[in-house]
Order: C-alpha cells, then structure tokens, then sequence
C-alpha cells in the first residue's frame, strides 16, 4: 500500500458510527507481530484479513471456533481474505490446540498486553455474557455433545472475543459477542464486508 493510502487509512479505518478510536487501531496494527515474524500492518495493507480474537485454549467455544474455521476456511480464503487468530494464552497451548484442528498454518498472534483487544474495544465481559444460561448450554452442546470439551483457562478467562474484516485499510465488517456462546457465520461476516466495499 502506498503512503498516502496508510495515511488515509489512519485518517478512515472504521466505518462511521463506530466507537473505536482509529489512531489506537493504526498503532496496534504497526506494533503487532505474528509468530511466523509478518507485521500485521504489512497484512493488512496487501490483502484483506479477518482477524478473529480468541478467548483462551481452554475455552470451548474457541475450540467451536477453530472447528468452524477449518470447515470454512477454503470459502473465507477463496478470494484472497487472510485469517488471522489473535489469542491471549500460553503459545505453546494454542499451537497444539491449533494443530488439532488442523489450522496450525494460520498466521496468529499472542496478545498478552491486550494492545490489539483494547483497539477494537474488546473488553472483560459481565458475568451474564460469560455465565449466564445460554452460555451453559451452548457449553453443554459444544463441549459434550459435539466433542469440543473443556480445559482449564489458559489465559483472562473473562476476556470477550470478537471478529473483524479489514479490507483496503478499512474495517467493513465486525461481530461483538454479546455471550462468549455465541457462534458467528465467518463466512458471511467476510461477504458482507466484501461486498460493502464494490
């Protein structure tokens, strides 16, 4: 991307009607590595990316979310959208965890600082959105009935998670769980974005 389009990226990375704080979002993304060494910011400017934020490895709707990942991956990737996990736990965890749901090669990002959650206004969630009684049985269908379990938490266990579509600098589509249970449609966060930005 060229110069001045970073700078109008810094100028209009959220869409009107957002609370974000568009500067914090630019400083993240430029102080943002992912393991394999690429910074976020050098991602972001040469494709689109969908940046989910994860909970931690013990949770079990991230587990879900990874499962659904691998079944939506080649749809969300098909026209040139990166994935990237942003997660907050132990490294090593999340590697293994990734492994097993065969998404091990996505780019991701360990967050200890909260640096990139703050900027896209992810916060702690209340005790209803982590607690409450759809968040027990959708635990129940997604940990025991479809296989995903339950591990101890790895990482701020009241940490909320969250989904983002930047395209061409500019955030065109997000989903903010309202629960830590809910179950986003990745690939149809990505297709209305894409299509609000032709």
């Amino acid at each position: 991307m060229a110069q001045n389009q970073n700078s109008q990226m810094k100028q209009a990375p959220i869409p009107s009607g957002s609370q974000l704080d568009a500067s914090a979002i630019v400083r993240a993304l430029e102080n943002a590595t992912t393991e394999s060494g690429a910074k976020l910011i050098h991602l972001v400017e040469h494709s689109p990316v969908l940046l989910v934020f994860l909970r931690h490895a013990g949770c079990t709707f991230c587990r879900e979310t990874l499962s659904d990942i691998d079944d939506m991956r080649a749809a969300i990737e098909a026209d040139g959208t990166r994935i990237v996990l942003v997660h907050l736990g132990d490294r090593s965890e999340i590697r293994d965890l990734l492994r097993k749901y065969h998404v091990g090669n996505i780019e991701r990002i360990c967050d200890p600082s909260l640096e990139l959650y703050s900027a896209f206004g992810l916060t702690r969630g209340s005790f209803w959105q982590l607690y409450g009684p759809k968040v027990w049985w959708r635990g129940l269908i997604a940990g025991w009935i479809r296989g995903h379990g339950v591990g101890h938490p790895a990482a701020d266990s009241g940490q909320m998670p969250g989904v983002f579509l930047i395209d061409d600098g500019i955030v065109t589509n997000r989903f903010r769980h309202r629960s830590a249970a809910d179950r986003p449609s990745y690939v149809e966060i990505c297709e209305i974005g894409r299509r609000d930005t032709r």
